[in-house]
């Protein structure tokens, strides 16, 4: 079978799964697969001009363990009800899929609109079935993993059966794929967005997404056993699907509301993602940190983020907390295709000194640093066989911390 979508580097088969949504003239409870409550969205009024109105929405929904239990804000309900307000013609004009390893859509019976209904009757029904939607969203799922990306094309196929001239896509879930194109098990979300958007549009030709808006919800938002995601980790994730998504073609909106830190219940497992984070090594008398560079820097970029202080923080606690510390700070780049060694090691110069002159800013002496690079030179993730780089390049990006003279370890 030939793959749907190709992950850089390696094949995956996905099994075909019919996209045919029947509509019925009555509907029945669906079962709910979680005894915790969806976030509060409000009632769906007018539809949100940023949006716009569309005449056919496929929701993409991660019903599944790790990520927050699906529920749609306000601006995703005024977009789904404008386009079921489009099926006095007989079609479903809204769809959910299940992006599971394996996505499929979820079979959900919608009342049909009248064509010679009147308009508070049709109204009725719109306001009916999205009751219907928002309940289907928690039930529990058919198979384990997640892929919300191999999910959106589903969709897309979806939308292109349907002929929808004006579509959209609604994703509600966490970004964390274990599977796919866009698994993010495997350290990804080290890496700057550009690459990642890059290498993925590069090895997924097929999917094209231009006239497709794609409503973003909960992106970032978990729940146990993954871990909480940071404000600055949970802007990674954002990011990253951002600029993919954009790659892609697609017009990308995310919505900033919160979700819930419960999931559906279920036993079906999806793998966890370890977040970019700080890793501190100290004992008796040293202290070792090394903070990615993803937490610090935009790609290929020396400025600090604006949420940098989050990564910086326990590293100027340490030197507060130790004030006859000595710092060593040494920035690290990764391998890149042809790119000579001596931009990364401008690059990790210059990082390791934003790093060095944001703790002097802080009040920590100038006296008690030093700031120096060594690019690329103790790389250890080595270049795709294609000559692209590997998901595991983000692991060399960092800049270290090495104090001496430490007396007093984090606790």
């Amino acid at each position: 079978m030939k793959p749907r979508f190709i992950i850089p580097g390696i094949a995956t088969a996905i099994i075909a799964v019919s996209i045919g949504v029947a509509i019925a003239t009555h509907h029945s409870q669906p079962q709910t697969g979680s005894t915790c409550e969806p976030v509060a969205a409000g009632a769906a009024t007018t539809v949100n001009s940023a949006i716009g109105v569309h005449d056919y929405a496929a929701i993409v929904e991660a019903n599944t363990a790790n990520s927050s239990l699906p529920s749609l804000s306000s601006d995703a309900q005024a977009a789904v009800a404008a386009a079921l307000k489009n099926g006095t013609d007989g079609k479903q004009h809204v769809a959910i899929i299940s992006a599971t390893a394996t996505p499929q859509v979820v079979p959900v019976d919608l009342m049909p609109l009248s064509p010679t209904g009147t308009e508070a009757g049709n109204a009725e029904i719109v306001n009916n079935n999205l009751e219907l939607i928002n309940m289907a969203l928690t039930r529990p799922p058919a198979s384990k993993g997640m892929s919300l990306f191999e999910g959106i094309g589903l969709a897309r196929d979806w939308l292109t059966s349907q002929g929808a001239a004006s579509p959209i896509i609604i994703t509600v879930g966490s970004g964390l794929d274990d599977t796919g194109p866009f698994t993010t098990t495997g350290g990804l979300l080290g890496n700057d967005p550009d690459q990642i958007a890059n290498n993925i549009a590069a090895a997924n030709p097929s999917l094209n997404l231009a006239g497709t808006t794609v409503l973003a919800q909960s992106l970032g938002y978990t729940a146990p056993p993954q871990q909480s995601a940071t404000d600055a980790q949970r802007q990674l994730i954002t990011d990253a699907w951002k600029t993919t998504l954009s790659k892609l073609g697609a017009n990308l909106i995310t919505d900033p509301m919160p979700a819930p830190t419960c999931s559906v219940t279920t036993d079906l497992p999806v793998g966890t993602t370890d977040f970019p984070a700080p890793k501190i090594d100290c004992t008796q008398q040293t202290l070792d940190m090394s903070m990615p560079s993803v937490l610090l820097f935009a790609g290929d970029k020396a400025d600090l983020r604006d949420n940098a202080d989050e990564a910086l923080t326990p590293l100027l606690t340490a030197m507060t907390n130790n004030p006859q510390a000595q710092l060593a700070l040494t920035g690290h780049t990764a391998l890149v295709p042809n790119e000579g060694q001596d931009h990364g090691l401008g690059l990790s110069v210059e990082r390791s000194q934003a790093v060095a002159a944001w703790l002097e800013n802080h009040g920590i002496a100038a006296s008690r640093i030093t700031a120096t690079g060594v690019g690329d030179s103790q790389a250890t993730c080595q270049l795709n066989p294609d000559g692209s780089q590997a998901p595991c390049a983000g692991n060399d990006r960092t800049v270290d911390a090495h104090l001496t003279g430490v007396t007093s370890c984090p606790k």
